[in-house]
């Protein structure tokens, strides 16, 4: 099962997500690369424990459990065809 943040660093906010399929995992990173090639400040990190979460939270990030959710809102506001939160099976 697969671990990562996703971060969004124009609002210092992270989204955590814990024991991923790989399929999700590869389509949430697929939706976050679409995201930096239309010029959003986003990326992916690694949440395995010892992690960059805890260093993240010290230095004024704010874990938001809609961080990512507001970033596919924003997007599919704005460019076409729009991004699906999930991988449907």
């Amino acid at each position: 099962m697969k671990h990562i943040l996703v971060l969004d660093h124009k609002t210092k906010r992270f989204t955590k997500f814990i024991h991923l399929r790989e399929i999700t995992e590869m389509h949430i990173t697929k939706n976050i690369n679409k995201m930096i090639d239309a010029g959003y400040s986003v990326s992916i990190s690694d949440a395995n424990p010892g992690g960059p979460q805890f260093e993240l939270i010290k230095q004024g990030w704010v874990e938001d459990d809609g961080a990512y959710d507001r970033l596919i809102l924003d997007y599919n506001q704005i460019n076409n065809p729009p991004l699906s939160r999930w991988k449907n099976s």
